[in-house]
């Protein structure tokens, strides 16, 4: 993920086989820089899906321009 910037907001999910689970089936991060109420900047990532997480450039650039709603999300691609 690139470095934080001031006024970002970010969300992180994990999914895991138990509550205090050592390693996730999945997680996910997600930071966002708004202009006004549209997303001006938008960085996704997902993790246990390979050796390494996975920068996902294409569903950050699906983001962008948009207001931070469902509609906008469920836009992008899975």
């Amino acid at each position: 993920m690139p470095a934080p910037v001031p006024a970002e907001r970010a969300a992180y999910r994990r999914a895991t086989t138990r509550e205090m689970a050592d390693w996730p089936l999945v997680e996910a991060a997600v930071r966002l820089t708004f202009d006004g109420d549209t997303i001006a900047t938008a960085a996704v990532a997902a993790g246990g899906v390979a050796r390494t997480p996975l920068l996902l450039p294409e569903v950050g650039d699906a983001l962008l321009g948009g207001p931070a709603d469902a509609r906008t999300a469920s836009g992008a691609p899975a």
